[in-house]
């Protein structure tokens, strides 16, 4: 079983890094986009689905393309295809180990 990227993670990890870049605080962008602080720090932590109309709102505010928040690292891809194959033919013990392994190593990222 592949598992998918979590691209509202990778948004929000885009939208934090360069909120952070500006020293603009989450209330700054949020007040500037119209919504509550809270509200926008879920987005940031990929907790919150975010809308079109709020992503261009967002990106506004912070001055930086669209595709910028969206990019999803090309690392991240060609990493999920290795492992994808380094695992292709091991037996569901094994699968399930490196899938715990990894849950630990990456609790706080995407």
């Amino acid at each position: 079983m592949t598992k998918t990227i979590n691209v509202y993670k990778i948004v929000g990890k885009n939208i934090r890094k360069r909120r952070l870049e500006l020293n603009f605080s989450q209330k700054q962008v949020a007040d500037s986009v119209g919504i509550d602080y809270s509200y926008f720090g879920r987005m940031e932590r990929g907790e919150q689905p975010i809308s079109l109309k709020r992503l261009f709102q967002i990106a506004g505010v912070l001055k930086t393309p669209v595709e910028t928040l969206v990019k999803i690292p090309e690392n991240t891809v060609e990493t999920s295809k290795n492992i994808s194959e380094l695992i292709r033919d091991k037996s569901p013990d094994k699968v399930r180990l490196v899938e715990e392994i990894a849950r630990v190593i990456l609790k706080d990222e995407f």
